[in-house]
């Protein structure tokens, strides 16, 4: 693969990894945490599993940082948090009305 093209992959999958987790699972987080993990506190159950994907905003950002534009690391990095947010996506809009 070309590295214009590499870059322009590395581009969608920083936004798209960092758009999910600014737009659906830091307002989950802080909705569980305000609200006590809900009825009996059984959404404190999903915070152990949203934390580590709030987490991956980290790669995300740092992808925008000049010195890190050009990491194959990042690119990989990158690809399987978008992998795994959008399958954890899924799974929390069928169980979670957010």
């Amino acid at each position: 693969m070309s590295l214009k093209k590499l870059k322009k992959v590395n581009i969608l999958t920083a936004t798209f990894s960092f758009l999910l987790n600014v737009i659906y699972f830091l307002p989950l987080s802080t909705r569980i945490i305000r609200t006590d993990g809900g009825p009996f506190g059984f959404g404190l159950l999903l915070l152990f599993l949203t934390i580590p994907l709030n987490l991956l905003i980290i790669p995300a950002v740092c992808f925008f940082i000049p010195k890190w534009k050009d990491s194959e690391y990042l690119l990989y990095v990158n690809f399987f948090a978008l992998i795994a947010l959008i399958l954890c996506f899924g799974f929390f809009k069928s169980i979670v009305c957010l």
